[in-house]
């Protein structure tokens, strides 16, 4: 009876032993199972039953069988029951040795897989660097080319001016040399003249002589008013031209101020946010230091995240920089803007691709956690009511509060993990919403460039009929010294000479309303253009707003990514709350499970399965120790890359200060060519204002006997002679005749003046 108890009891045992074989533990060590325990308990008790002992001896002579066959009987059973133990021994070392190849396999795996992320995360920052290297190159090779452009057309501008002033200069000089010969060959006339007439007009040539000193005087006084009016003039001009050059330098002071303040102010910036991301280190090393428990899926999200922000970062600062190019520059950099927005638009939809792309491996990801969630959660309730069916048969009411916790437990993890899919959910509508924000954006700066190339087609038109108009002028110049060269050929009677200087000063009066009317049409031109300037002013402050805009919506994302660098900082936070909490759980059922094997030796069946779930749960907590390793190398690759676009955007600032130097040196250039062209527009109105010349020439021919001219006479033209006989005029003895000088304005003049008759012309004989 004996026997057969001992036997059930063994085969109960090795059945629990085997159905629920305990795993190997974290430490290595090898233990003694409760069922060698009891097994060698049976045997040292199955040995003291029936032992064979000398006292008797003499009862088994005698025939006692009753003494020998227990002794035999149990022998054998000892034996069986050794070689069972030995058996489950064998067992046991067989599966330890199983379950170490396969924990060896699971390592090798992970570690083949953490190879491999590591390789694809180089060959990743590889790539972005040879991109970034790329595009470096290319933005370094364009501003060379535009570099280079401006100082050739710098240069063939300066050139064009230096010709045009050279034949200015050359053609003033020729025409002040006709003046200089039509004038001796006038003066050979009246000469010759008067000594063939001398004889026959003796009694008139005193009265002509006084007629022609008191002319003269009139005529020197005239001059040295018009002289002295020219030079007042002169002067005023030349007052405001400085004025205007004052204005300009001051205003050009101040601009570099602005933009040295705009400087400094984003250099503060730029230490602001060195300052702020090595705070973010600070706070990330301080961070490693608590082990967080964050998960692969939400590392990820977040990797995502700041992503997304940095590219939206970046396309702001495109935006920027498209957005300070001054309006002079859009003409030569229509097409590379156009280059530039289509590879944008690439690159766009190449992030839009990336984006779906790991939205899906997102996904995919996800549902993969779901699942492994959900075979979780059947493993723990098939663990949970594998312990309630433990409880109700022990009756403890430790084991039950070790399930309220575990259920507990996992109803928060769900919890948990409903609201970070929620909040990741909305964290990607509102990044949406902003990629659209941003398209819209770069479609108004793209109208806004179209318009401004159409505006600088106007501007081109406009310059080729102002340049129509001087082709147009130097065509009258030239048809004068036709005119002049005609009349040194000819010289024809003094009467020939009178009508074809009245002709001539017809001409030239209805060439100088022309002039006028050109003028004016000039004048229009310089309102038109500075119409055109203040409209480009305007742009310039709609630019500026924008780049404000800009800059705010960049502060906003900046606000935005501390925020949600915050709010990550939180939630690893509570997830190392959570860990601590777990480890407290594991602690106490590592508690409860000693508990109850000290307390009841029928709970060891249970034993196995908590040491299986402590087991599980170490895993667990070095598999969160794994990923948060991960997480704090994923968040030094992002900060280097941070700190490598900071570069990037620092020497991209460097070159936009660069190119307004640039354009603001071109824009003094053509404020102080518009000058000029004021200047010689003003100068040209007054010579359309100033007394004509030929009219001091028409009052040489009104000869009276006695008195002198009213003074409201001396200036009026006179077309015949009245009361005065026909004389030849003498040479003054005492006086050359004038001729008049050009004065330095007409040199610096862009505006080619009228050239005019000399005053000293011959007199017609009555």
């Amino acid at each position: 009876m004996t026997d057969v108890n001992s036997l059930s009891a063994l085969h109960e045992y090795t059945s629990a032993f085997i159905a629920a074989m305990p795993p190997v533990l974290p430490s290595q060590t090898m233990t003694p199972s409760s069922l060698f325990k009891t097994v060698r308990m049976v045997s040292s008790s199955t040995d003291a039953v029936g032992s064979y002992l000398p006292a008797n001896r003499d009862s088994a002579v005698r025939g006692s069988w009753s003494v020998v066959k227990p002794r035999a009987d149990h022998c054998g059973g000892v034996c069986w029951g050794r070689e069972v133990e030995a058996a489950v021994l064998r067992r046991e070392m067989s599966l330890r040795r199983q379950l170490d190849r396969q924990r060896h396999a699971e390592e090798q795996r992970r570690r083949q897989e953490n190879a491999e992320l590591l390789a694809r995360h180089a060959e990743e920052q590889r790539r972005r660097d040879c991109e970034w290297d790329g595009r470096l190159q290319k933005v370094l090779r364009e501003h060379m080319k535009e570099t280079l452009g401006l100082r050739e057309e710098i240069e063939r501008e300066q050139e064009l001016v230096a010709r045009s002033e050279a034949q200015l200069t050359e053609t003033r000089t020729q025409l002040t040399q006709l003046h200089t010969q039509l004038e001796e060959m006038l003066r050979q006339k009246r000469e010759s003249e008067a000594l063939a007439r001398e004889a026959d007009t003796a009694s008139l040539t005193e009265m002509h002589q006084k007629s022609l000193e008191r002319l003269q005087r009139v005529f020197e006084e005239d001059k040295l008013q018009a002289k002295q009016w020219f030079t007042e003039e002169l002067q005023r001009v030349q007052s405001n031209y400085e004025r205007l050059r004052t204005d300009a330098e001051d205003s050009h002071r101040q601009q570099l101020r602005r933009m040295e303040a705009d400087m400094t102010e984003l250099q503060r910036r730029l230490r602001d946010s060195e300052a702020e991301v090595q705070q973010y280190k600070a706070k990330a090393a301080a961070a490693a230091a608590v082990k967080p428990a964050l998960t692969s899926a939400d590392e990820a999200r977040t990797r995502e995240e700041i992503r997304t922000l940095r590219t939206q970062l970046s396309d702001a600062l495109d935006a920027k920089l498209r957005a300070d190019r001054r309006a002079t520059e859009a003409e030569r950099e229509t097409n590379e803007r156009f280059k530039a927005l289509e590879v944008l638009q690439m690159e766009f939809d190449a992030v839009v691709a990336q984006h779906d792309k790991e939205q899906r491996s997102l996904r995919e990801a996800n549902q993969d956690l779901t699942d492994e969630l959900t075979r979780t959660r059947t493993a723990h309730a098939e663990e949970i009511e594998n312990l309630r069916k433990n409880v109700r048969t022990n009756e403890s009411v430790t084991s039950r509060e070790t399930a309220k916790e575990f259920e507990a437990t996992f109803r928060r993890m769900n919890e948990r993990y409903d609201d970070m899919r929620r909040t990741l959910e909305e964290e990607k509508t509102q990044l949406m919403r902003r990629l659209k924000e941003v398209e819209q954006q770069y479609d108004d700066a793209k109208r806004r460039l179209q318009l401004q190339i159409e505006q600088v087609e106007e501007m081109r038109s406009e310059g080729i009929r102002q340049q129509h108009q001087n082709t147009e002028k130097d065509r009258l110049i030239t048809e004068l010294r036709l005119s002049i060269e005609e009349l040194k050929r000819t010289g024809g009677a003094v009467a020939d000479l009178t009508a074809r200087n009245r002709e001539l000063q017809q001409e030239i009066e209805q060439r100088r309303r022309q002039h006028e009317s050109a003028v004016q049409a000039m004048d229009n031109n310089v309102q038109e253009l500075r119409r055109e300037r203040d409209a480009a002013q305007g742009k310039v402050a709609a630019l500026v707003e924008e780049l404000s805009t800009a800059q705010r919506s960049y502060s906003e994302k900046e606000t935005r990514s501390k925020q949600l660098l915050d709010e990550a900082e939180l939630r690893e936070r509570q997830l190392r709350r959570e860990a601590e909490e777990a480890k407290q759980n594991i602690e106490s059922l590592k508690e409860h499970c000693s508990q109850l094997q000290a307390t009841a030796a029928a709970a060891a069946v249970s034993a196995p399965k908590t040491q299986n779930l402590l087991y599980e749960k170490d895993n667990e907590l070095a598999r969160l120790r794994n990923t948060i390793d991960a997480v704090k190398h994923d968040r030094d690759v992002l900060e280097q890359r941070l700190r490598e676009e900071s570069v990037v955007i620092t020497k991209k600032e460097q070159e936009l200060y660069e190119r307004q130097v640039i354009s603001e040196r071109l824009n003094m250039e053509v404020i102080s060519l518009r000058e000029q062209l004021q200047m010689a527009t003003k100068y040209a109105q007054s010579v359309g204002n100033r007394p004509s010349m030929q009219e001091a020439q028409h009052s040489l021919l009104v000869t009276k006997p006695t008195g002198g001219l009213p003074s409201d006479e001396q200036h009026a033209p006179r077309d015949t002679i009245t009361n005065t006989p026909a004389a030849p005029v003498q040479p003054s003895t005492g006086s050359a005749p004038a001729v008049p000088v050009p004065m330095p304005t007409q040199m610096r003049s862009s505006t080619p003046s009228v050239p005019s008759v000399s005053p000293t012309a011959a007199v017609q004989p009555s």
